[in-house]
């Protein structure tokens, strides 16, 4: 019985890590936005922003086990050169160009609708400061998000959906432009950017994963991204019926501050005060795993160890704080073109790989580039 229990807590504080990893802003406006924009089909909305939000990350997560959580390895299936080149572009899209400045951003706006004297570059400031410290100890951020932060998180996240769903409110379920809206949502999954993320999040959790025990690690990392599967599933189908039900308390609010007037209105006066530490943790828990990934990226890679994990993770932070003076509309605009082409041939990628270690497939390379010219190709045409 005793290691059944110490089985099962293994992989729900592995997969509550996971969750929160994958959880951070463009997590906490997606799905908001998408359920005020819905018209009544937020359900469909919900269920397509559920296969690029969930279900594609976690094949990425799963297709990188199969590569025991190295990234380099994953990408070398293009090539070498190629392979570098991507892991470059993505991680500089995923840490100090786009997700991390993001979630700043995001956390920003949510303090700055309580406190409208704070300023964005003190901020930033302050936020790059703690990230840093909390990135520091690489070793050990799988137990900080796990057992920590992430109880943390789901305390605040239940809070509030569960006073949303129970409070009073009427609801009429519309199948009235079905398509558009199910499109609207599959491609509104993209700008999470956790397929991104999920490639390069197995670099701290396969050694976690692979110390653990006998079992087979396929096995463990399926359990464990079905956790964080059924937390993600909950969470963006709550979000989309809640903006979908009190539609008429939301209009003409931008979207990254959707979340906390929407807790003012469910939650009172403390509504707000909820809402920053939901906003701060989820955001808090992302950015230092992809802070701590990208930061160990250059010191092995691009500096080839001639300088500490401590001054990486200074660079890499120093570059978020100017990108994070951006507003979080402004970053998702300059990246949602990126994100159009290349996560169409990344989810190929993930596939391709995963056959090839499978069945001996061996097209990894030309399956890659023509989905990617393909992609280009449509979105010149768009």
């Amino acid at each position: 019985m005793g290691i059944f229990v110490k089985k099962f807590l293994f992989i729900l504080t592995t997969g509550f890590a996971l969750f929160s990893m994958f959880f951070g802003a463009g997590n906490l406006v997606f799905p908001l936005k998408l359920g005020l924009s819905a018209q009544g089909s937020c359900l469909i909305a919900g269920a397509g922003f559920s296969i690029t939000a969930i279900l594609v990350p976690l094949l990425g997560f799963v297709a990188m086990m199969l590569f025991e959580g190295n990234f380099r390895n994953f990408f070398a299936m293009i090539g070498k050169v190629p392979g570098l080149i991507l892991i470059s572009l993505i991680l500089a899209l995923l840490c100090p160009f786009g997700a991390i400045p993001r979630c700043i951003a995001l956390t920003y706006a949510s303090f700055h609708e309580l406190f409208p004297s704070l300023g964005i570059e003190l901020f930033s400031l302050a936020a790059c400061f703690v990230i840093f410290v909390l990135s520091i100890r690489a070793h050990s951020i799988i137990a900080l998000l796990g057992k920590v932060l992430t109880p943390l998180l789901l305390l605040t996240l239940g809070l509030i959906l569960g006073v949303g769903l129970f409070t009073e409110h009427t609801f009429e379920l519309s199948f009235e432009n079905s398509r558009e809206i199910f499109s609207q949502g599959f491609f509104g999954g993209y700008q999470t950017l956790d397929l991104l993320a999920a490639l390069f999040f197995s670099a701290l959790l396969y050694p976690v994963l692979k110390a653990y025990g006998k079992e087979q690690l396929l096995s463990l990392s399926l359990k464990v991204s079905l956790v964080a599967a059924l937390l993600l599933a909950i969470t963006y189908l709550g979000f989309c019926y809640l903006t979908q039900v009190h539609t008429s308390h939301l209009q003409g609010i931008s979207c990254e501050l959707i979340l906390i007037v929407l807790s003012k209105h469910l939650l009172g006066a403390h509504g707000g005060a909820i809402t920053l530490t939901l906003v701060t943790l989820a955001c808090l828990t992302t950015a230092i795993a992809l802070s701590s990934i990208f930061s160990e990226f250059l010191r092995k890679d691009l500096f080839q160890e001639k300088l500490s994990y401590g001054i990486c993770l200074a660079l890499t932070l120093a570059i978020t704080y100017f990108i994070a003076t951006l507003s979080f509309t402004g970053i998702a605009a300059i990246l949602e073109p990126v994100l159009v082409i290349c996560y169409p041939a990344l989810i190929l990628l993930c596939l391709a790989n995963g056959a090839h270690k499978f069945f001996g497939f061996q097209y990894v390379k030309s399956t890659f580039f023509t989905a990617l010219a393909v992609a280009v190709g449509v979105s010149l045409m768009s």
